[in-house]
């Protein structure tokens, strides 16, 4: 059974996990990579920070992403990762008037260890982010994007991991994309969440939360699953059961009985439309509503 370490300390009974995972501390090792050619590579997740444009242009922002390449078996995770694991993070170094945004974070996958119940990434993950850039450039020079970057790999065992990244860039006139990071940054926006336009309630009563989302006829919907975006809200391990009929979908969530005071539901939901052109297409919507009837 995988061993998954719970490093937020809000579960003090997992505490013995966090022991374990420490014990796989000599596993753990960074890598520094002073440009995009040469990204940092980890025993289990090799990284790399790619540009969507080979320039930087004056007053325009640059999308610049944290590109996660994990191995087979192995697994990064989420904004909130679940009942166990830890957020991968970027510490940017900038030049000045450059400003980061927040991690676009794409819509994650649920996994399951044995009971515990945690959300994140497989395979390849790019995780998106916006800086802002300065007028006042001046085209012919270059600049260095620097960041510190931390995650937790886990597959049998769970490895903390971390490496100095730095990306070089010049400063033009006009952007062109990276013909290198096309293919990467062209998947990013399908699995972003998106605005929910449906009329959407959650209420809760008897300790559960009732979320209804009157997308119209909803009997072709699947896999309809809703990630928390913040912690202990639900619980995380509890079964989603849905009800699918003609105006819409039902989705009960079991409230955290640690937080149960909570006044907002926040998070992604998830579902599949097999009546959609594009048959079986993922949609993930981003809902944040209050939570009435507690």
């Amino acid at each position: 059974m995988p061993m998954h370490a719970n490093l937020r300390h809000r579960r003090p009974a997992r505490l013995e996990i966090v022991s374990a995972v420490l014990s796989g501390v000599a596993l753990w090792g960074s890598t520094i990579a002073h440009a995009q050619t040469r990204p940092a590579v980890q025993q289990h997740v090799t990284v790399s920070l790619i540009a969507e444009t080979r320039n930087i242009v004056a007053g325009q922002p640059l999308r610049v992403a944290l590109r996660q390449q994990i191995q087979p078996g192995w697994h990064t995770y989420w904004s909130n990762p679940g009942e166990s694991g830890l957020a991968t993070t970027i510490e940017w170094s900038l030049p000045p008037g450059f400003k980061a945004g927040r991690i676009e974070w794409p819509t994650p996958e649920r996994f399951n260890a044995g009971p515990v119940v945690f959300y994140g990434y497989k395979d390849d993950a790019l995780l998106p982010v916006e800086i802002d850039v300065p007028k006042d450039l001046q085209p012919g020079s270059d600049l260095t994007i620097s960041a510190h970057v931390s995650w937790l790999a886990c597959g049998d065992i769970c490895v903390p991991e971390e490496a100095d990244l730095s990306l070089s860039i010049p400063v033009g006139t006009v952007s062109e994309r990276d013909p290198s990071s096309v293919q990467a940054f062209a998947s990013s926006p399908a699995r972003t969440p998106t605005s929910n336009p449906f009329v959407t309630t959650a209420n809760s009563f008897e300790g559960k939360i009732t979320l209804r989302v009157a997308t119209g006829d909803a009997r072709q919907l699947r896999d309809v699953t809703f990630f928390p975006a913040d912690e202990d809200v639900i619980d995380d391990g509890a079964p989603q059961p849905v009800i699918l009929d003609s105006e819409g979908l039902t989705l009960t969530l079991k409230r955290n009985q640690a937080n149960s005071r909570s006044a907002a539901l926040n998070g992604v939901l998830v579902f599949r439309d097999q009546a959609a052109q594009a048959e079986g297409t993922l949609v993930a919507l981003s809902v944040s509503i209050p939570i009435g009837g507690k």
